[in-house]
């Protein structure tokens, strides 16, 4: 998991489980939130980022701080939106969560789909 340093959160309920590979990162002020009893397969992705400029220039300009000093503390340039997954789900191996997104609780995400909107609940979501 990562919070990236100019900003980002995550909050995680009770019973969480991550697979081996996965990776939550954030850098929205809002964040992700992920309820309780939420499984998470090997080889996930749920990020509420670009985590990247999309301007070259100012891309370019990041990595080199990145590689320098680590992540920059004042916001570069990225795209964020909240994600929010509710209780109860089930999310399979490399699946994507992407920015911006809210999967509604007992959903299943299925393995290799990329979410890239809005999940009901119970819903079962195919693979990509």
């Amino acid at each position: 998991m990562q919070i990236f340093a100019h900003e980002g959160r995550i909050e995680i309920g009770d019973w969480f489980f991550l697979g081996a590979g996965s990776t939550v990162w954030s850098s929205d002020p809002i964040g992700i939130k992920i309820g309780k009893r939420v499984l998470v397969s090997s080889g996930v992705v749920i990020h509420d980022t670009n985590s990247h400029p999309m301007d070259p220039e100012k891309r370019f300009a990041q990595t080199r701080a990145i590689f320098k000093t680590g992540h920059p503390r004042i916001d570069p340039g990225i795209r964020s939106a909240p994600v929010t997954i509710g209780d109860d789900v089930w999310i399979g191996t490399g699946a994507m969560i992407m920015k911006g997104v809210t999967v509604g609780d007992r959903a299943i995400i299925s393995a290799g789909a990329i979410v890239r909107s809005d999940v009901p609940s119970d819903a079962l979501v195919p693979p990509g």
